[in-house]
């Protein structure tokens, strides 16, 4: 019995093992925001969009929120009309919203658009300032459709997750079936 009791302990510590995966500490520190002005030259993606879906996913081994957004204005940087943009799970995590609109101030990084809680980004509701000084911007002037690019972020993690849990599960049958040839003995 004591034998048994073993093997469900390391199956569980090889599990915990596979999922928790350290990552970098961050801290976010936002001490001074930077002026519209700075932020169009450092080069940002500026727009207004609404967000039509959120989903969960990983880049590198690192937690991210993506959110499919529909673009109604552009201000710097982008021309079509959806938009996939990330924010990770830290502390300088955007917060953002489904069905919710924007003002997105995004940093292109390894092809992804990336949105901080240190940037200027708001809720439209809330960048009334902003949107003064940038002006009224021009309407996206190519159409995409990035709905199916979008649902296949998650893909590579679903199935990651089904083979873990298909491993747990012959792990656990074979213990089963274990202990019921030493039980027959």
């Amino acid at each position: 019995m004591r034998k048994g009791k073993g093997w469900i302990a390391a199956l569980v510590l090889l599990q915990a093992l596979v999922w928790w995966q350290p990552g970098e500490a961050k801290a976010c520190s936002c001490a001074v925001a930077e002026s519209v002005e700075a932020a169009l030259a450092s080069g940002d993606v500026v727009f207004v969009g609404q967000v039509a879906l959120i989903q969960k996913t990983s880049i590198k081994n690192e937690a991210y929120d993506a959110a499919l957004v529909e673009v109604d204005r552009v201000y710097q940087g982008i021309k079509a009309n959806e938009a996939i943009v990330y924010t990770d799970w830290s502390s300088c995590q955007f917060p953002l919203a489904a069905g919710e609109r924007y003002l997105l101030y995004a940093q292109e990084r390894e092809d992804r658009l990336m949105v901080h809680t240190c940037s200027r980004s708001a809720a439209l509701s809330e960048a009334a300032a902003d949107l003064q000084l940038l002006g009224a911007g021009s309407a996206p002037s190519e159409q995409t459709d990035l709905r199916d690019a979008f649902h296949r972020l998650g893909q590579d993690n679903r199935r990651l997750y089904g083979l873990l849990a298909l491993l747990v599960a012959i792990g656990a049958i074979a213990i089963i079936v274990r202990r019921m040839r030493a039980s027959k003995r």
